[in-house]
């Protein structure tokens, strides 16, 4: 009886540990998760009351901060829809939104 009360011990040990750990890893991606949520909802903010400002602007500089700020949204809405397990299209979005002359940047994994 030693020996299967020792199995026991053990197992409800290592599922203690177990269950101990899936809340970490629960946790850790739960505060990700929020963290990105909010860093979106302050980029959105962001962008609002810089178009809300533009207002502000003699008109000659107005439309092409609007334009500017239009492109940008565009480029944040292509950049989120990119399937990032796939080198190409991720190139693609490097190199729009560094307007290089069609190059990517330099940390770019294509070297293209």
């Amino acid at each position: 009886m030693g020996a299967k009360a020792q199995t026991n011990a053990i197992q409800a040990a290592m599922r203690g540990l177990l269950a101990l750990l899936l809340c970490f890893t629960f946790t850790m991606a739960l505060q990700r998760f929020d963290s990105r949520s909010q860093a979106v909802l302050n980029e959105a903010n962001a962008i609002g009351t810089a178009y809300l400002r533009t207002q502000l602007l003699p008109e000659a500089q107005r439309e092409r901060a609007k334009e500017m700020i239009a492109d940008y949204v565009q480029l944040r809405v292509d950049a989120s829809t990119v399937d990032l397990t796939q080198e190409e299209p991720r190139c693609w979005a490097t190199r729009a939104a560094s307007r290089a002359g069609g190059r990517c940047l330099p940390r770019c994994p294509c070297r293209c």
